[in-house]
């Protein structure tokens, strides 16, 4: 359903997948179509002893596509899409990421208001 959703609506839009994924998930079926819908891939590791770690992802990654890179924490991840060229961030995989990409997104955004 997001692969949907990301290349219908936005398909002209250039956008990046921050994502980060626990170990027992079926990570390779997940790339495979978030591979063909994004433009780039930022690989982290929740923050939890269940989560895939960003070099482990990031490799798995490059299965699907080369325009992947891997950061040590969701911040990380965060601050580099937004120094990037893309028009839509998407943050997915593992819910334990999402309290800090919003926390870092809403640090961002005042910074540049």
């Amino acid at each position: 359903a997001l692969c949907q959703e990301l290349t219908t609506p936005f398909a002209n839009m250039r956008k990046c997948v921050v994502i980060g994924m626990f170990k027992d998930k079926d990570v390779d079926a997940t790339l495979a179509h978030i591979g063909i819908a994004a433009d780039e891939i930022i690989a982290v590791k929740p923050p939890t002893p269940r989560g895939l770690d960003e070099e482990v992802l990031y490799s798995k990654c490059l299965k699907y596509t080369s325009a992947c890179k891997s950061c040590k924490d969701i911040t990380s991840a965060i601050i580099q899409a937004y120094s990037g060229n893309c028009q839509l961030i998407v943050v997915c995989g593992s819910l334990s990421i999402l309290a800090s990409a919003l926390e870092e997104i809403n640090k961002l955004k005042q910074n540049n208001d």
